[in-house]
């Protein structure tokens, strides 16, 4: 079938006046029967830029030259959406801002994004951008920090030694997220070292409040003690041990609240 295409499409170049219309009908025949306009028209991530740049209609209305610039482009923008998806979830997706979307009409900027997208099993993400919004990751909205998502969770779920995947998405609910799985943990450690130690400190200050609180009352008992003591042995008069124990109680409430 590939063969009577191009030999019909010879056969016009011939037969055609305007050569010109003719090499337009080759490079339209090429790119739509390729292998990469295909598989680009099935690309859910770059659903919008397909429809856009390829087009069966907006092909049919560019020049030649911009049709050899399309049919340059297709290869790296197959191989574009590839590596973008497996980023996110496996790579250094988390590092792209704003100013790496790319011109999608321009080779030159594909190419460096290619370049500058890293893949790698040994790296992984948490991350709810599907392919259907895969070009998400470019956008300064979405939180591509483990920090910050980490702080968003509830103190509920913080505490616990172990947080799952399912968890993260529950509580970020729409909120777009993708960020390395270590950079996560090691803030989860981090902030559980911190709630040990901060666990610690309060239980050590309780205990010292505590000993000094039965440490005034034991001073208080003394000092009544030693005032009573004093009137059963006829040292105080039984009114000045009244107005004795009336000051020392005003003193004792002032002593146990402030002192």
């Amino acid at each position: 079938m590939k063969n009577e295409r191009e030999k019909l499409i010879s056969l016009l170049c011939f037969c055609s006046d305007d050569e010109t219309e003719a090499t337009k009908l080759q490079l339209l025949t090429s790119i739509m029967q390729s292998e990469d306009y295909d598989a680009l028209s099935k690309s859910v991530a770059l659903k919008r830029q397909f429809e856009d740049l390829y087009n069966s209609t907006k092909l049919e209305e560019l020049s030649n030259s911009e049709l050899k610039n399309r049919s340059s482009l297709l290869h790296k923008l197959v191989s574009f959406n590839k590596q973008l998806v497996q980023s996110i979830y496996s790579g250094n997706g988390p590092e792209m801002t704003s100013e790496d979307m790319p011109d999608f009409t321009s080779l030159k900027s594909l190419t460096k994004l290619c370049n500058k997208l890293s893949l790698s099993h040994n790296i992984e993400n948490y991350s709810n951008i599907s392919e259907n919004n895969a070009l998400a990751i470019f956008s300064d909205t979405t939180i591509k920090s483990a920090q910050v998502c980490f702080d968003m969770l509830p103190i509920s779920i913080t505490k616990e030694e172990s947080i799952d995947e399912a968890s993260i998405k529950q509580y970020m609910g729409n909120t777009l997220y993708c960020f390395n799985i270590e950079e996560f943990h090691a803030c989860h450690n981090r902030f559980l070292d911190f709630s040990e130690k901060s666990e610690a400190i309060i239980a050590k200050e309780k205990f010292r409040r505590r000993k000094h609180r039965l440490l005034k009352i034991a001073v208080v008992m003394v000092c009544f003690g030693a005032i009573y003591a004093c009137s059963q042995f006829g040292l105080f008069s039984d009114n000045f041990t009244s107005m004795l124990i009336l000051v020392m109680l005003i003193m004792a409430i002032l002593f146990l609240l402030w002192g």
